[in-house]
């Protein structure tokens, strides 16, 4: 659940009822609310993934990409989780209860579950608590942690004789606290293992202990993950006997699979055609919904053209968003809208647009702002400045339409203000494994997935050496308005502290906000009690209870 997001959605129940179209109602608890519609035990869910774990441990930047997520809510206990209404829920199967029970100082005390154990037979402890604030905290050098925000405030985390309750001591005030002690790992394990934290889960993954309804089977990179109910959980035995995800990296092949009956469940990347091609596949269940997510440009500062202030306020200026959701989204979802902000998402209560002038198409103000820098505009069009032409590279993954057809028009829009765009994609395993981490990229086209927690959950994506600050940016303004936000207490004081932290985004332009992701997942209609769940918990975080219907 790292990168949850605080702020509740408006009119969201503690259980949302989501309609379906053509089968059954999913509520937040995960459970069919289909009558007389019988399950059958056993079976095997066959996914066509567009992704591939680079390891298993997701709570470093290593492996914390959206390959392991489907696995690791399945496997991995975590105190809360994020339900379809973006609510965030005590898991009241792994735990008893999570309480603020002291505020000078600040001191959260869990109580587990007595029953809950690893399929070891170890029992889910203190101990595991301690070793992930160990690791997350900052502490130890050389520890490759996603996120240290939250468990960097924590002076001591202590457990009862038995074990079973945890007590947290905050040093400072942490107003996200239940974003925190997420994807829980086996310590008693991982301390055994060659590599450690770092990279002790990288191989045989079977062995891995699970706290969760399903275990890790097997893997074969570049293939298959194979999940298989874990007998041994003293929660409610799935009914699924395996779920196995095949990496299937491009959308429309991912389509394919599903109408040839080679897949059972789907999630590519939406476009309108393919979208109308699934709802016409008999047997099929499709849904759509925005999510907490949002689609957005990443510049690389330590790139000398953009390093330049002026460049990314000419790009920022040309760019159209309106244009770009209009094409890609409106067909979709027709409620798309832009994005102003990068801390709040619209539809939230704090959200307030930011871009001013930005994002707009304005090509004579970009042409302007790059002349008054010093750039010229050749007889090719393209502006060039001491010896060096205003060209750069763009980069997504490969085997998205959505993307394929976004680079296509931003290459349009900056062409007309004299900035020369290539399209320069490749694998997501190369993107966010080699290119994104060396800093071997000019802009990123990519997603941040959230929850939400908002404040904790944007942070590392600004602050120096966070999981996800690709670009490498570093503001120590920005830097103390997080600090500040995320220790505020009143909800209204944080909410404007971040509208404070995005306006000062704008001004700097580390990236630049193009609109909420549309979250598309399709499936058999014989498989029940599946629907999308477009946070990070993505729709696996009910799977425990998916089964096939009784013909």
């Amino acid at each position: 659940m790292s990168g949850m997001r605080r702020w509740r959605w408006p009119a969201a129940a503690a259980v949302l009822i989501i309609a379906v179209a053509g089968g059954a109602l999913l509520r937040a608890d995960g459970n069919s609310s289909r009558h007389g519609i019988g399950i059958r035990e056993g079976g095997t869910v066959r996914v066509a993934a567009l992704f591939e774990p680079s390891g298993f441990n997701p709570n470093t930047t290593e492996d914390s990409g959206p390959g392991l997520q489907d696995v690791a809510v399945t496997v991995y206990p975590s105190v809360f989780r994020i339900h379809p209404d973006f609510s965030v829920q005590l898991d009241q199967t792994f735990m008893l209860s999570a309480e603020l029970t002291s505020q000078e100082p600040q001191t959260i005390t869990y109580r587990i579950q007595p029953e809950a154990h690893w399929s070891d037979g170890t029992p889910i402890t203190a101990d595991d608590f301690h070793y992930l604030w160990q690791h997350l905290n900052g502490s130890i050098p050389k520890t490759d942690a996603y996120t240290i925000t939250g468990y960097e405030r924590i002076k001591e985390v202590t457990g009862s004789t038995d074990g079973k309750t945890v007590t947290v001591v905050f040093s400072t005030p942490f107003a996200e606290w239940q974003g925190l002690f997420t994807n829980l790992l086996p310590a008693h394990f991982v301390r055994r293992q060659p590599g450690g934290w770092n990279r002790g889960l990288a191989k045989h993954p079977e062995d891995i202990p699970s706290g969760g309804p399903f275990r890790i089977a097997g893997f074969t990179p570049g293939e298959t993950v194979t999940l298989a109910r874990n007998e041994n959980y003293w929660g409610p035995k799935a009914h699924l006997d395996a779920i196995q995800f095949r990496l299937v990296p491009d959308s429309d092949a991912q389509v394919d699979a599903l109408r040839n009956r080679e897949a059972d469940l789907i999630r590519p990347q939406a476009t309108t055609d393919l979208i109308n091609t699934v709802k016409r596949l008999p047997g099929v269940q499709s849904q759509v919904r925005t999510s907490l997510g949002f689609e957005h440009l990443t510049f690389n500062l330590k790139h000398p053209i953009l390093a330049e202030p002026a460049v990314r306020q000419a790009i920022a200026t040309a760019i159209d968003t309106r244009q770009l959701v209009d094409r890609l989204l409106v067909p979709v979802n027709p409620d798309a809208q832009v994005l102003g902000n990068r801390i709040w998402l619209a539809g939230q209560q704090p959200y307030q647009d930011h871009t001013g002038g930005y994002a707009k198409g304005n090509t004579p103000a970009a042409k302007q702002l790059l002349e008054r820098a010093g750039w010229t505009l050749g007889d090719d069009e393209v502006y060039s400045k001491n010896g060096r032409r205003l060209r750069l590279r763009l980069s997504t993954f490969t085997g998205d339409p959505r993307r394929r057809a976004e680079g296509v028009l931003l290459q349009a829009q900056l062409a007309k203000a004299g900035i020369q765009l290539s399209l320069f994609n490749t694998a997501n395993e190369i993107l966010f494994g080699v290119w994104l981490p060396e800093g071997n990229f000019d802009i990123a086209d990519v997603a941040s997935v959230g929850g939400p927690l908002a404040l904790s959950g944007n942070h590392d994506t600004y602050r120096p050496g966070g999981g996800g600050n690709y670009g490498r940016f570093t503001d120590p303004t920005i830097d103390a308005l997080f600090q500040q936000a995320i220790g505020e207490l009143d909800p209204a004081r944080a909410a404007a502290l971040g509208n404070q932290i995005d306006q000062r985004l704008w001004h700097q332009l580390p990236s630049i906000p193009l609109y909420q992701l549309q979250a598309f997942l399709a499936w058999r209609q014989d498989l029940l009690n599946v629907g999308n769940n477009p946070t990070t918990e993505g729709p696996f975080w009910n799977a425990g209870t998916w089964a096939f219907a009784k013909p």
